[in-house]
Formats: structure tokens, sequence, C-alpha cells
């Protein structure tokens, strides 16, 4: 009656090339020296060390790849800042005039000096190197 309470097999943790796992029956593992039923128990922490192993590896990678993230997005944000700064300086010496009536096909570089002369007194009127018309015949 006391064999029939106790558990049939004991897994030893040991794998075959199949990926089958070996056990042995109780009386088995009973008839072992207490070296061996160690090794029996303790089988299947290897595998179970490895697998620990692979976590933290892969625990290490991902903290690498954020931390590369992180850093890509610091960059990132600086050439952002960057450009803008850029953009703003390349502006800094433009005029942007509006409230003028333009007519489709208008000289802008004409129409700017006469608005500068008659309107804004200023007499003789500036260089101006480029000119751009925001005519917009729908607007």
């Amino acid at each position: 009656m006391a064999d029939s309470r106790k558990r049939a097999r004991v897994n030893t943790g040991s794998q075959s090339t199949q990926g089958e796992e070996h056990s042995i029956s109780q009386h088995e593992y009973g008839s072992l020296n207490t070296d061996d039923k160690l090794c029996v128990m303790f089988a299947p922490m290897s595998s179970i060390e490895q697998k620990v192993d692979d976590c933290l590896s892969l625990h290490n990678k991902v903290k690498s790849i954020e931390n590369s993230v992180y850093q890509h997005d610091v960059r990132l944000k600086l050439l952002e800042y960057k450009s803008i700064d850029l953009e703003a300086r390349s502006r800094r010496n433009n005029l942007i005039i509006g409230g003028i009536d333009e007519m489709k096909g208008e000289e802008c570089h004409s129409l700017i000096a006469r608005f500068l002369k008659d309107k804004l007194q200023i007499d003789p009127c500036p260089a101006i190197p480029r000119a751009h018309s925001t005519f917009h015949p729908l607007a």
C-alpha cells in the first residue's frame, strides 16, 4: 500500500537528441546512492540556468538597444533644433510685405520698388536680390 502512494516515475531532466525526456521509476530512484539521487534531482537545473542566462543576455541586449535609441532620439532632437535655427538665420534678412494688391504676371521687383518709394518714402530703393509673389487667384 505504501508503494501506491508514491509517484510511479521521476523525471531525470536529461534530454535525448530527439528531445524526449528520460524517466526512472520510483524503485530505480530508491536504489540509487545519494550522489546519483542528487544528480537526478539537479540535472534539470542546468537547463534552467541556461534559460536564465539566455534571458539575462536578451535583457542586456534590450537595455543596450534602448540606450542606443535614446541616444539617437537626443541627436535627432539636436539636429531638429539646429535645422530650425539655420532656417531662422537664413530668413533674418527677409522682409515680408503683405496687403499689396497683385496682378497676375506683375513684376515683383518693380512693385516692391514703387511701394518703398511711394508709401515708405525710401529713395533710392535698396538692392532687392530676390522677390517672390504669393499670388493666389482663388484666395
